[in-house]
C-alpha cells in the first residue's frame, strides 16, 4: 500500500505543472549488488546458539521511472531484479529514491547528486528436503525495509537523453526470517537478516 500512495504523488505532480518545471522520465540499467547477511543457528536441545556473517554479491537489472523537478530535485521508483544463478531463489528490490543534483563544473550538461532512498527488499527461496536435511517450511521468505544514501553523476546530451551513474549503501536494515530444520534428528532454529547492501548501477534515461 506504501507504494500506491507514493504513485499517487507521482501522478499529482502534474497538476503542478504551472509553478514548477517537471520533467518525466523513464529508464533502465545494469548494475552489481553487495551483500552482507547475517545468520543465527540455535540447537533446540541445548540451546545452543552459533551466529555468523557472510558476503555475497550479484549483478542486477534496474527499471526507473520518475520526474525532475525544477532541474535540481529528482523523486523517482526502481525495480531491480537481482540476478542470483540459482533457480531456487527470487531477490527483487523495490525503492523510492531522492536525489539533490547540482553542478560542480562549468559544464551544464554534467551534474553530481547525492540522495537518499527507502527500500523494500523481498527474498525467497524454496526449500528442499534431502537425506541430510529436512525443512519445517517449503519456501523460506525475507522481506527487509533499508534506508539509504546514495551518490552518483549524471550526464545530458540533450533535453531527452542522459547516462547515469550512481551509488548506493544501506545505513539501516530490518527484517528477519526463522525458519526450522532437522539434522541427523536433531532439530534447529535458523533466523537469518540482511545486515548490509550496496549497490551500483549504470543507466540511460529518457525524459518527455
Amino acid at each position: 500500500m506504501k507504494f500506491l500512495k507514493i504513485g499517487a504523488c507521482l501522478v499529482l505532480l502534474g497538476t503542478l505543472g504551472n509553478s514548477m518545471d517537471i520533467k518525466y522520465y523513464v529508464g533502465a540499467g545494469l548494475g552489481h549488488s553487495y551483500w552482507r547477511i547475517k545468520g543465527t543457528v540455535t540447537k533446540i536441545s541445548t540451546a545452543e546458539e552459533v551466529s555468523t556473517k557472510f558476503d555475497d554479491d550479484a549483478g542486477l537489472f534496474e527499471l526507473q521511472g520518475g520526474a525532475i523537478i525544477n532541474k535540481k530535485h529528482k523523486l523517482y521508483l526502481t525495480y531491480d531484479k537481482v540476478n542470483t544463478d540459482n533457480k531456487d531463489i527470487d531477490l527483487n528490490i523495490f525503492s523510492l529514491n531522492y536525489d539533490y543534483m547540482f553542478s560542480i563544473t562549468n559544464l551544464k550538461k554534467f551534474k553530481t547528486f547525492i540522495g537518499g532512498s527507502y527500500s523494500l527488499i523481498k527474498y525467497k527461496e524454496t526449500l528442499k528436503n534431502d537425506s541430510t536435511i529436512s525443512w519445517d517450511k517449503k519456501e523460506a521468505k525475507l522481506n527487509t525495509n533499508a534506508i539509504s544514501l546514495k551518490l552518483g553523476c549524471s550526464y545530458s546530451f540533450n533535453n531527452h537523453h542522459s547516462i547515469i551513474f550512481d551509488y548506493l549503501f544501506s545505513i539501516y536494515t530490518n527484517g528477519d526470517e526463522t525458519v526450522g530444520a532437522t539434522v541427523d534428528s536433531e532439530k534447529y532454529k535458523i533466523k537469518v537478516e540482511v545486515d548490509r547492501m550496496s549497490k551500483f548501477v549504470f543507466s540511460y534515461n529518457y525524459s518527455f
